[in-house]
């Protein structure tokens, strides 16, 4: 559905009907920053769009709309020189959206591809359209309000509502995704939020020591890049097995990442082989990934008070 919406300045036609999604994780934490493949999925569970009448969620993006438009405007004259989203925020915009923040998930990566999308200059996307390093970079800019610096790979996703393989720091679109015979995969949240900025810096800190680096380098990322490889061949038995040596490592390299209240629960994931854990992101709060062959493992966790959702993609 399309609204003309008229200001003292401006008559502009806004979509309303379209939708952003959040975005999930599915590998490359951390190894993406150097240089291994990553790959992101739209997670349609959550989503938010344009709207005019303010409903129940108040996140914290959304109380920065004003500053952001006035920011946008400012250092980004060549897609917000017009003013098509200033005005809009003084009428009274709202991004309706029930990702939550602090999760893992892409809340403010939504926001930003909705804003791009909608009230970027329409000379100026016709111009990078096709274009995902420059989308992406165009992307990058705009969340760098909320984080004070970003890849611009969560929003990309939410832009162009397809999964996006990044390989050699390249994004690629790809249009399907392999089916796993027998495999589930689900979220579990840890009770907590996090920053995730502080988790980057925290790993970047890590990675000073010449034992961590090698560890991380020569351990964690070949184990990583075999378990995308039987990803895209639709090797199940391959996949869990590998998924299995991930969350182990992840145990182990990224312990500081794990919250207190889900490290029986990644052990005994472990221990049983019933299913497995990863980070979903940068760690520390929020979302957590995991596989099982048998969902009803996740009524088990829901009895100790984790919310847990199973996802598809």
């Amino acid at each position: 559905m399309r609204e003309w919406i008229a200001t003292e300045c401006l008559l502009f036609e806004m979509n309303t009907g379209l939708t952003y999604p959040a975005k999930l994780l599915l590998f490359g934490e951390y190894a993406i920053l150097h240089g291994a493949d990553g790959l992101a999925v739209p997670l349609t569970s959550f989503q938010g769009h344009w709207t005019y009448s303010v409903l129940s969620n108040d996140h914290n993006a959304q109380r920065q709309l004003p500053e952001f438009s006035l920011w946008l405007t400012r250092e980004m004259p060549e897609v917000f020189g017009d003013g098509a989203f200033l005005k809009a925020v003084e009428t009274g915009i709202w991004f309706e959206s029930d990702i939550p923040e602090g999760c893992g998930i892409g809340s403010s990566g939504s926001l930003v591809a909705a804003v791009l999308a909608e009230f970027g200059d329409k000379t100026y996307l016709q111009t990078i359209e096709g274009d995902l390093l420059a989308i992406k970079a165009t992307l990058a800019k705009m969340e760098c309000f909320f984080h004070g610096s970003s890849s611009g790979f969560d929003p990309l996703v939410s832009y162009v509502n397809k999964p996006v393989h990044i390989k050699d720091f390249l994004p690629n679109v790809i249009s399907g995704l392999p089916e796993l015979a027998g495999i589930h995969f689900f979220l579990i949240h840890s009770g907590e939020t996090r920053i995730t900025s502080q988790w980057v810096n925290h790993f970047n800190d890590l990675m000073l020591g010449i034992g961590y680096y090698n560890a991380f380098i020569k351990g964690y990322i070949p184990v990583h890049q075999a378990l995308m490889d039987a990803y895209f061949s639709g090797d199940s038995a391959a996949f869990y097995a590998r998924f299995q040596i991930l969350s182990v490592l992840q145990r182990d390299i990224f312990a500081d990442m794990i919250p207190p209240n889900l490290q029986n629960i990644w052990q005994s994931g472990i221990s049983s082989g019933q299913y497995c854990l990863k980070l979903c992101g940068a760690g520390g709060g929020g979302y957590f990934m995991g596989i099982t062959a048998d969902l009803n493992i996740l009524k088990q966790f829901q009895a100790k008070g984790f919310n847990c959702l199973p996802i598809q993609f």
